[in-house]
C-alpha cells in the first residue's frame, strides 16, 4: 500500500468510531483527528476514549475562529438578508473538509477519512473521482458533500459508504464500542436546543424589526415579530388570525415584510442557483438534464440546468417543488451520481 497512514476526523460518534476499525482492518495506519469548532463543543472526550479503545493515535485541532467566521456568523448574517442557510453545507466546504485534507498533506498522510455515508470511486476510463449515493439510501451525506472537489476527492476515503446503518451499529455492538450507545445528533450543533432565534439574538442582540404579514397581493395580515423568525413553507408560530391554514411564502428584507398564502402557494418549478460546484471540475456550457433536489430529506425529481456564465444556473423542474427556499442548496444528480449543485438565490 506504500504510504497507508490515513487521518481520520473522529467526532467520537458511531460512525466514525466504527469508520475507524474498517480502516484498520483494511490495514491502514491510522490517526485521529477531532476539531474543536465552537466553545460549547462537547465531543473531546468521547473522541478521545473512542480513540484509545481503538489503540491509535489521536490529537484536536481548534478550528473556532474558522468556523466562527465561515459558518456562525455566515448564519447569522444570512437569516439577518432573509435567507435560511444550511451551516453544514458552510462546514464541510469552508471548514471541515479543506482543513483535513490539508492537515493530512502537512502531515505526511496520504489519505484522510470521514464517517460520511457517501461513495468516492476513481473511474480510471475517465480519470475522475465520482462520488455516489451511499448504499443506504436513509443515511446519504451527498447532500451536503457536493462542494468537494477533485483534489480533496483524490486524498478521501469514505468507510462507511458501503455499509447500511444496522450493519455499522452491528460492527460497533460486535467489538465492543462505547459509541453504539451515544444518540446522534439531529440538530445544528452550535445551536442544540434548535432555537435559530434566540441564538441570532444571543450574539447580535435585538436585531430584528417588526414588520408586516402581507399577502401575495400586498393585503396586510398583520404584524410579524422579525425575519429571522421565519423561513419559507413555516406554518406554526405566526400568530395570524385566519379562516384558513397560512404559510410563509418568502421574506421581503427590504421592505422587512413577511409574505404568507396557502399551500398551492409554496409550489415553484425553476429557482436561480449561484455558488455553482461541480464534482468534475469541469464547468458546463449547454443544458443538461438532471435529477435535482432542494431539501436534504427530499426525493430527487428531473429537472434542467441551465448554465449561465460563471458560476450561476438557473434549473427548471418537470415537476413544481414545495417550498424552495434561498440561502438553501439545490444538488443536482444523474442516477446515483452526484453532479454537484449551489445556493438557492432569490
Amino acid at each position: 500500500m506504500g504510504n497507508n497512514r490515513v487521518l481520520m476526523a473522529m467526532s467520537g460518534g458511531l460512525d466514525s468510531t466504527v469508520a475507524v476499525s474498517l480502516l484498520k482492518e483494511a490495514g491502514w495506519e491510522v490517526t485521529g483527528v477531532t476539531f474543536i469548532m465552537h466553545d460549547d463543543f462537547q465531543d473531546l472526550e468521547s473522541a478521545e476514549k473512542a480513540a484509545s479503545s481503538l489503540n491509535i493515535d489521536w490529537f484536536s485541532y481548534d478550528c473556532r475562529s474558522l468556523f466562527r467566521q465561515n459558518v456562525m456568523d455566515s448564519f447569522i448574517d444570512s437569516y439577518m438578508l432573509g435567507d435560511t442557510p444550511n451551516p453544514c453545507i458552510q462546514c464541510n466546504k469552508n471548514v471541515k473538509m479543506p482543513t483535513l485534507c490539508d492537515l493530512a498533506i502537512r502531515g505526511g498522510f496520504s489519505k484522510a477519512a470521514t464517517g460520511h455515508y457517501i461513495i468516492n470511486r476513481f473511474d480510471s476510463e475517465s480519470g475522475l473521482w465520482r462520488l455516489r449515493k451511499a448504499r443506504d439510501l436513509s443515511k446519504d451525506q451527498s447532500y451536503v458533500l457536493y462542494m468537494l472537489d477533485q483534489r480533496q476527492l483524490s486524498m478521501l476515503l469514505f468507510p462507511t459508504g458501503e455499509y447500511t446503518k444496522d450493519e455499522i451499529r452491528a460492527k460497533a455492538i460486535d467489538l465492543g464500542l462505547a459509541a453504539v450507545d451515544r444518540p446522534e445528533s439531529q440538530d445544528i450543533c452550535f445551536i442544540p436546543d434548535g432555537d435559530y432565534h434566540a441564538f441570532i439574538h444571543r450574539q447580535r442582540g435585538e436585531v430584528d424589526r417588526p414588520g408586516d404579514f402581507e399577502s401575495a397581493d400586498g393585503k396586510k395580515l398583520g404584524r410579524h415579530r422579525g425575519l429571522t423568525a421565519y423561513t419559507t413553507g413555516q406554518r406554526r408560530g405566526l400568530g395570524v388570525s385566519s379562516d384558513r391554514r397560512l404559510y410563509v411564502l418568502r421574506k421581503d428584507s427590504g421592505r422587512n415584510v413577511v409574505v404568507l398564502g396557502d399551500n398551492d402557494e409554496l409550489f415553484s418549478s425553476e429557482l436561480n442557483a449561484f455558488d455553482m460546484c461541480y464534482v468534475s471540475g469541469a464547468i458546463p456550457t449547454e443544458p443538461f438534464e438532471a435529477e435535482g433536489k432542494v431539501r436534504y430529506s427530499q426525493h430527487t425529481s428531473p429537472c434542467t440546468v441551465y448554465p449561465i456564465e460563471g458560476d450561476r444556473a438557473r434549473v427548471v423542474f418537470k415537476k413544481a417543488q414545495r417550498a424552495i427556499t434561498p440561502g438553501q442548496s439545490v444538488v443536482l444528480y444523474s442516477g446515483d451520481e452526484l453532479i454537484g449543485g449551489g445556493r438557492i438565490g432569490v
